[in-house]
């Protein structure tokens, strides 16, 4: 599929683990501030606009806890 990092393309750059950002799925790294790019690369503009939009409503809501964004289902590239 045209725009789509498989794996053995993102282990290379560096990605450690795969995951699920609101049901999108992508390719991340597992540190404190981790790295997170959309395996099918239209998405990336639809991530951009979800974490920014995640921020400002949370900074809104609740301006005095840590902000973590919506990462699920994470494991490892190897599993």
């Amino acid at each position: 599929m045209l725009g789509y990092m498989r794996k053995n393309e993102a282990r290379a750059i560096g990605f450690t683990h795969q995951g699920y950002y609101f049901g999108i799925p992508l390719w991340l790294t597992k540190s404190e501030r981790p790295m997170i790019v959309a395996k099918w690369y239209p998405m990336e503009f639809i991530i951009t606009f979800l974490q920014r939009s995640e921020v400002f409503i949370r900074c809104r809501l609740t301006p005095l806890k840590r902000h973590r964004h919506h990462l699920t289902s994470i494991k490892s590239i190897d599993e």
